[in-house]
């Protein structure tokens, strides 16, 4: 069973209604007892016991719990960086565009006002959220604030 990567699974010479009991016992979660699979099984609590002892299942579901947490931490890490990639890429086009837009304002002379500022302050702070893998639920309000902010920016620019 050490090298086994599943050990949860039916084992060699485990018989199937020791193994049903098994998964009985693996799914009640930490609150699991051999007297609530005698219950459930309506085997006696000797027997579940018996069985326990010879398929070692303390130390199955142990190993069963552990492989679930890390998956479930695995996701969280993944879904972390999903997110975080997507601040990331989303302020990096915004930052783009305030660059682009920036430039046409020194050409023009003009000042890009507070509005500009404002949406260059709030890309970054979402941009330094994102770096720093911090997710206030802030960050796409700062993001969508900022796309507002130079779309009302770009509308005035355009006016005669």
């Amino acid at each position: 069973m050490a090298h086994d990567p599943y050990p949860w699974t039916r084992r060699e010479g485990e018989s199937e209604p020791a193994y049903d009991a098994f998964r009985m016992y693996l799914n009640m979660g930490a609150d699991r007892t051999y007297e609530k699979v005698s219950e459930q099984s309506q085997k006696s609590t000797a027997l579940i016991a018996k069985w326990g002892r010879l398929n070692k299942w303390r130390a199955r579901v142990l190993a069963y719990d552990q492989h679930m947490e890390t998956a479930a931490t695995d996701g969280h890490a993944e879904e972390m960086r999903r997110v975080r990639q997507g601040h990331l890429q989303l302020s990096e086009k915004l930052l783009d565009h305030l660059d682009r837009r920036l430039d046409e304002y020194i050409t023009a002379n003009a000042d890009p006002s507070v509005r500009w500022t404002q949406a260059f302050s709030a890309a970054t702070k979402a941009q330094e959220a994102a770096l720093r893998m911090k997710e206030t639920g802030k960050e796409s309000g700062m993001l969508e604030r900022a796309i507002e902010m130079l779309e009302r920016i770009q509308s005035q620019a355009e006016r005669p």
